[in-house]
């Protein structure tokens, strides 16, 4: 039977037209490496339970756009846009439904910033201005396989689910990202912390359903990096036995 995956799209302008759409790597990855099938659901607000009810998986994909700062308490600044305040409205307020639902979860880059949020999280507009912190943004450059390049180590929590997954406590990850966690959202568990303390992966505790969230990018070139591989496929598993 056909699995099916939402995700919830992104909004853009196309010669003056509005338009919604997801990057073509997520979507890749999820049917290169799962027998998953992807389906958008479009960022128009209102009550998307109904919908969310019909798919088998919740897929969060990474952006340009970031949360509205108004979403976790704090004004807007400079640093903070681009904005996708269609996404916010149509994602952030269901996610906890979701996870309730017990429908499978992962959420990766902007997604996994969006659950943070939904959990009463806070981030931070410009993580590489905090003393002692990397510079987590990415290159500027069109050579994918340097943009996506490994970065930077994290550490996974020992005894985590991440840990599991690939049989050691430390990973190298990309880095393409301006913004972080600044205060981590109530009922979440810490999976993975960069070198720099800030928090790059977790799941949601007590969470009956599946859920990973990750501030990297694991659909680059995913067959070849095991913890992208594992991340896919155990999810994948968590959607075939629901």
């Amino acid at each position: 039977m056909t699995k099916i995956i939402g995700i919830i799209a992104d909004t853009g302008n196309l010669h003056g037209n509005r338009v919604f759409f997801s990057g073509e790597r997520y979507l890749q990855a999820l049917t290169d490496l799962t027998d998953l099938h992807p389906i958008l659901i479009p960022p128009l607000g209102g009550n998307i339970m109904s919908l969310l009810d019909k798919v088998d998986g919740v897929m969060l994909t990474g952006n340009v756009s970031n949360v509205h700062p108004s979403r976790y308490g704090q004004n807007e600044t400079e640093k903070h846009p681009p904005y996708d305040e269609d996404r916010d409205s149509t994602a952030i307020p269901y996610l906890d439904k979701i996870i309730a639902n017990e429908i499978p979860l992962i959420a990766i880059c902007r997604g996994f910033q969006e659950l943070n949020v939904a959990y009463g999280g806070t981030l931070h507009p410009a993580i590489h201005e905090i003393d002692g912190r990397l510079d987590h943004r990415r290159i500027n450059t069109d050579d994918a396989a340097v943009r996506y390049a490994p970065r930077h180590s994290v550490k996974l929590t020992q005894g985590g689910l991440f840990e599991s997954w690939v049989g050691t406590d430390e990973i190298m990850v990309n880095s393409l990202h301006f913004q972080g966690v600044e205060k981590l959202g109530d009922e979440l568990e810490v999976e993975a912390v960069a070198e720099d303390g800030t928090v790059e992966g977790f799941t949601v505790k007590n969470a009956k359903g599946f859920t990973a969230a990750v501030q990297w990018h694991p659909e680059y070139e995913p067959a070849t990096n095991k913890f992208s591989k594992c991340f896919y496929e155990a999810f994948a598993e968590a959607v075939l036995t629901r």
